[in-house]
């Protein structure tokens, strides 16, 4: 399987700190911030503010 991603000019990244089999992401519309659940880990990274934050579950 293929898959071919466009992105505008000005688009912004965010890299993961670790590779991630099954990230589920969470976008509010309107908003500069995402959430994206990882295997035991909840990231978030706001693109405006570049604030960012890993919390991870506890075993």
């Amino acid at each position: 399987m293929s898959l071919l991603l466009s992105f505008p000019p000005g688009a912004k990244e965010y890299v993961f700190p670790r590779r991630e089999r099954f990230p589920v992401f969470f976008h509010q519309e309107n908003t500069s911030s995402i959430y994206v659940g990882g295997e035991g880990r909840l990231y978030y990274y706001d693109f405006a503010t570049r604030d960012n934050y890993t919390v991870r579950r506890r075993r």
